[in-house]
């Protein structure tokens, strides 16, 4: 999993410089973000969402860590969108 996105970041990289980040709030977050199959990984939909994904570094592997810990005493993900 750890190559895979290091494999991804110079693309998404590439993307961020053109695209503007996402406003903070809860549609947003439901039209921009949603959960890799997996629910680890957090996957920009719209080029605004992936590129605040690449320039926050949101799928870096501490926090990808993170969050297999905390799925694994049930505590992620926080929301499931369908």
């Amino acid at each position: 999993m750890t190559v895979f996105v290091f494999f991804l970041r110079p693309f998404f990289q590439i993307l961020a410089r053109n695209a503007t980040l996402t406003e903070n709030g809860a549609r947003s977050q439901l039209d921009h973000f949603a959960w890799g199959e997996n629910n680890v990984l957090l996957l920009g939909k719209t080029p605004c969402g992936r590129a605040t994904v690449a320039t926050l570094e949101l799928n870096r592997t501490g926090v990808v860590n993170l969050r297999l810990l905390l799925r694994s005493v049930g505590l992620h993900p926080p929301f499931v969108v369908r």
